[in-house]
């Protein structure tokens, strides 16, 4: 079952990805969808409980800041 959720879950991203690319900027698409690490980061230190050490803060500090940047234009 989860391997279905995780499928279906993929294809919509793709979905979403390519209709992204023909309705916006391919150059903003394509950074916010290279992202995706950062919501792995996300579900782990939620999910299990994982902990981030201080790099790794600082990592996801920047990773919002450049999400920022990106949206301000």
């Amino acid at each position: 079952m989860l391997a279905g959720t995780g499928g279906a879950i993929e294809a919509s991203a793709g979905l979403a990805f390519a209709a992204a690319t023909t309705v916006g900027l391919l150059s903003v698409v394509s950074v916010l969808s290279s992202l995706y690490p950062a919501v792995t980061v996300g579900l782990a230190f939620v999910v299990p409980g994982e902990r981030l050490g201080r790099i790794q803060w600082l990592a996801v500090g920047l990773v919002l800041v450049g999400v920022a940047a990106i949206a301000a234009g």
